[in-house]
This record gives structure tokens, sequence and C-alpha cells, in this order.
């Protein structure tokens, strides 16, 4: 009989001591920054979820961004309604390759990484060119304007040739 109590307890509390020892969550971001531009919101919703499951509640999560030039911000999501559910609005400042990854909120510091991502100039401007790591004017732009001067160029000089030979 003294088994069987033992034996009990062990199943009623291990799940408890298992759980007090930690576990994992899983998280989720409802969309991606992928054609955005420099200034432009990303709305996005955070779905937090203990063991895969459980919507986690009363979490800090926070997507955290990682420039080109190295420097770091981070942007807060609050709760939405929704239990495990927050929303973040996130601005890149400036155009390039930019790092992202999601704090879940529990406070362990493991972060979910995504590849990174480019983000484009904004609107009405140009990105000034950084040694070919793609966030200038893209290279094909000046060899275009190029090959249209020596194309006018070339025309010019045709004409003049046939009506000088005309003469």
């Amino acid at each position: 009989m003294r088994r069987i109590a033992v034996v009990a307890t062990a199943l009623l509390l291990g799940p408890a001591a298992a759980a007090e020892a930690g576990g994992f969550a899983t998280s989720g971001l409802s969309s991606l920054p992928e054609g955005l531009r420099a200034g432009e919101p990303w709305r996005v919703d955070v779905t937090v979820l203990a063991h895969g499951r459980t919507p986690a509640v009363g979490l800090k999560p926070q997507i955290v961004l990682t420039g080109p030039e190295g420097s770091r911000r981070a942007f807060p999501a609050r709760p939405t309604g929704r239990a495990g559910v927050y929303h973040a609005t996130v601005t890149f400042p400036a155009a390039g390759r930019w790092r992202y990854a999601l704090d879940d909120g529990y406070g362990t510091g493991q972060r979910t990484t995504f590849p990174p991502v480019r983000i484009a100039a904004a609107s009405g401007t140009v990105a000034a060119g950084r040694g070919g790591d793609g966030d200038g004017p893209a290279w094909w732009w000046v060899a275009a304007a190029a090959l249209a001067t020596v194309a006018a160029a070339a025309g010019a000089l045709t004409a003049r040739s046939r009506r000088h030979a005309a003469t």
C-alpha cells in the first residue's frame, strides 16, 4: 500500500516539477518584413505558446533588429486581448540588410532568429552606395545610363556623317 502511495505521489508531483524546471515555448510571426522600405511600419502579431500548445499570457515579447552597421533596436509587442497573441509595430530606420529576431518574453534570453531581410530605401530617396553590398543604387542603372549615352552619341555621329556625305 505504501508503494502505491509513493507511485501516486510521484505521478502527481512529476508534471509539476517538470513545469517548474522549465519547458519550451514556440513563437511565431503573422507576417515577414519582405518588400518593406525604410520608415514603413511593419505591423505584426506575435503568437507565443507554452509547450507549443497553451497560449502564454503576461509576457513582454519584443522584436529585435540588428542593422547594417551593427546597431540594435527593440520593438515591444503588446497584448492584443487574445490569449498568447501580442502586437508590434516595427520600423526599419534605414535601407540595407537587416537581421531580426523574436524574443518571446520569458526572460530566458532565448531568441528565434530569422533570415536577414533587405529593406529598400524610403520612397523618393536614393540610398548611397556602400562599396558593393547592394544597399546603394543598382549597378545596372549606371550601366543603362552609360549605354544610353553611348547610343545617343553614336546616333549623332551617324547622322552627322550622313549629312556630310550628302553634301
